[in-house]
């Protein structure tokens, strides 16, 4: 969809608002909806763009040849419409996020959404063959090895506990996992959450930390000794190239991704000594040094994935579009509403108090009062859906 009108303007900030609606959500990936939306080749197209020779026309003030080739109306108006939504829908969504019973109805919407997308998608592939339900099947098999993984990072680590030297104000009467209220004690942190927590100034220095394991005591300072650092972190481009590939993709989030590779906190880490850095008018190069290699890798990452992507769409666009589905078949585990709960603290994010851990999985007896009220809220994701596939298919026809 070009951008020719006022008409498509709104449209397509409507569909960027939709992804980034769905990147507020653990688990859901914007290109979930991009393929929903019916804008995903385009987008993919857009982003390819930016990776030729036509967009350094920019740089040579050739602005005709940049506006003729470059999809940058398209990018700039879907990405618009993302940076609305994460404005405008993070404190709702953050709350139901953190409450039980609205966190089953927000899952419970978005997997009605991702079962009628599906279907939608299916009947835009014609003439299904077995290689095209093999393609589904892989699609399907890759997204749930990857969202089996839990949300920690594949090396095994080192935990470690800490007493915080702060109270935390919590009053509450909640059992919190890793929180021991009488010793004041936080548990399971690997060590890039302690540097996260040392970067956000919960920790210092001279905090002492406890190997869980051996309960051997040792000083946060020297327990993040370095190395001689370098301009470029390999491992952390590697980290940006994987997370914007991996939302590129139905299915899967970015986000998580970072969480299972390790650099999660890192990246948090880093954000929060850049902004300390600003409101006190210091600098801190290693921050910024942190967030440029992610930058680059995600830069790249995009430019590289999206160019994979067109080429398979062109080589053979059936069987992509059915891995694709496949994607979105495998993430329904994701979504799955009905969970048990367990509540701790999120270290990097404990002036919010108590937060909602996922344990497990569950099926509610249809006699449930939850069961009835969230699949309405599933029945109304199904609609959504197919009134976005409804308005994108009246735009094709004109």
């Amino acid at each position: 969809m070009t951008v020719k009108s006022g008409k498509d303007w709104y449209r397509l900030f409507f569909y960027g608002a939709c992804m980034g609606a769905a990147d507020l959500v653990p688990g859901v990936s914007g290109g979930t909806m991009a393929l929903i939306c019916g804008i995903y080749e385009e987008l993919i197209v857009s982003i390819k763009s930016f990776g030729t020779v036509d967009a350094l026309s920019l740089f040579w003030l050739d602005f005709k040849r940049f506006n003729q080739k470059v999809g940058w109306k398209f990018l700039l108006t879907v990405l618009l419409g993302i940076l609305f939504s994460l404005v405008i829908f993070s404190r709702a969504i953050h709350f139901m996020l953190g409450d039980p019973v609205w966190r089953t109805y927000l899952y419970a919407l978005f997997l009605g959404m991702i079962l009628s997308s599906i279907v939608i998608c299916i009947w835009r592939v014609p003439g299904w063959s077995k290689r095209l339900w093999w393609g589904l099947a892989v699609g399907a098999a890759s997204t749930l090895f990857f969202t089996g993984f839990r949300s920690e990072p594949l090396l095994d680590q080192q935990t470690y506990q800490v007493k915080l030297p702060f109270k935390l104000g919590y009053q509450g009467d909640k059992q919190l996992v890793n929180y021991d209220k009488e010793t004041g004690l936080l548990k399971g942190l690997d060590a890039q959450i302690l540097e996260a927590m040392w970067a956000k100034g919960y920790l210092n220095s001279d905090s002492m930390v406890a190997e869980q394991s051996s309960q051997r005591l040792l000083r946060l300072g020297d327990l993040m000794q370095k190395g001689e650092e370098s301009w470029f972190d390999p491992w952390l481009f590697f980290c940006g190239a994987i997370a914007v590939s991996a939302m590129l993709l139905p299915g899967i989030s970015g986000s998580f991704l970072l969480m299972i590779l390790g650099a999660y906190p890192v990246v948090i880490a880093a954000l929060a000594e850049l902004v300390k850095g600003w409101t006190a008018f210091t600098w801190d190069g290693e921050a910024f040094t942190v967030l440029i290699n992610l930058s680059l890798g995600i830069g790249a990452g995009a430019v590289i994935f999206s160019r994979a992507i067109d080429w398979f769409l062109k080589k053979d666009h059936d069987l992509t579009i059915a891995v694709l589905i496949g994607f979105m078949v495998g993430s329904l585990r994701v979504v799955w509403p009905y969970r048990t709960y367990a509540w701790g603290l999120d270290p990097l994010k404990l002036k919010n108090g108590p937060q909602l851990i996922p344990e497990g999985f569950y099926q509610p007896s249809i006699w449930d009062a939850m069961y009835w009220k969230s699949a309405i809220f599933m029945v109304a994701g199904l609609g959504i859906v197919f009134l976005i596939y409804t308005m994108s298919e009246n735009v094709k026809k004109r």
